[in-house]
């Protein structure tokens, strides 16, 4: 009975160690299973988070590439119509070309329209207007009575700009008092030569004007000083036809004589 019963007992503990051998070795076989799964999964999230990071990494240079190439268009065909920029135009013998002139132009003020025009009602005209020009007709389409205020109020501006010659004047002093005709303009240019697109108030001698006049008829044009304002010669044909009324200018446009009135300038005489 004894050695039955201790086979028996060695019988036991033997299948008992087998069985929780065989149990650690499938625990094991599972966590290694799981280990490998977890490896897989991690693998799979790197890949993925790299795929991301290169595409967020490819977005990123996509939209820095736009943002210069529509930084740089800003910059070339830049509209900046609530700065008013006055100008100065003028004929000169062109230094490249004998017999032949030149067309030169100089900023004498560059203002915030509110500070140029303080009425709110003369700046909504004002913007409303220079937002219909068109290529080929640059001045503003004033009415006649918005014209009528408006020259006043730009010869109060224009006169300050020069008081000290008509002191002298007032004070017997020698002075030189010239015409000269203004008008306020919006250049549109189909070629998108010209940088930049400001409410222009643009001055030129009458008598330079004149000039300009018969280059035009002639089928002449002088030169700018600089190639990209190439279209500043056509808005002073404008500017011309729209004084002289003359309708073989005016390239099929209508344009007033009120939109290009004069202003009398006294500049002290050395």
């Amino acid at each position: 009975g004894a050695p039955l019963l201790g086979l028996g007992l060695v019988f036991g503990l033997g299948l008992g160690l087998g069985l929780g051998l065989a149990n650690i070795d499938s625990l094991s076989l599972s966590a290694v299973e799981d280990m490998d799964a977890v490896k897989f999964g991690s693998s799979i999230a790197m890949k993925i988070m790299a795929f991301q990071g290169e595409i967020s990494a490819v977005a990123t240079a996509l939209l820095a590439a736009y943002a210069s190439y529509a930084s740089i268009q800003r910059w070339r065909t830049a509209t900046f119509l609530h700065i008013v920029n006055v100008s100065l135009n003028f004929l000169e013998p062109d230094p490249k070309n004998e017999g032949q002139e030149m067309l030169f132009f100089r900023t004498l003020l560059e203002r915030p329209l509110p500070d140029v025009v303080l009425s709110k009602q003369g700046q909504s005209v004002l913007s409303k207007c220079a937002e219909s020009t068109a290529s080929g007709q640059p001045l503003l389409p004033l009415t006649e009575s918005d014209a009528g205020r408006l020259k006043i109020l730009t010869i109060n501006q224009l006169s300050s700009l020069f008081a000290t010659g008509w002191l002298n004047k007032a004070l017997g002093l020698p002075v030189v008092v010239r015409t000269f005709v203004f008008a306020w303009c919006n250049e549109v240019d189909p070629r998108k030569t010209m940088r930049m697109t400001k409410l222009r108030l643009m001055l030129v001698e009458v008598e330079a004007l004149r000039r300009v006049r018969e280059m035009a008829l002639q089928g002449q044009r002088a030169a700018p000083e600089f190639p990209q304002a190439e279209l500043r010669f056509d808005t002073m044909v404008s500017i011309a036809a729209a004084h002289f009324q003359d309708p073989k200018l005016m390239g099929g446009f209508r344009l007033e004589p009120y939109w290009a009135p004069t202003v009398d300038f006294a500049l002290p005489q050395t």
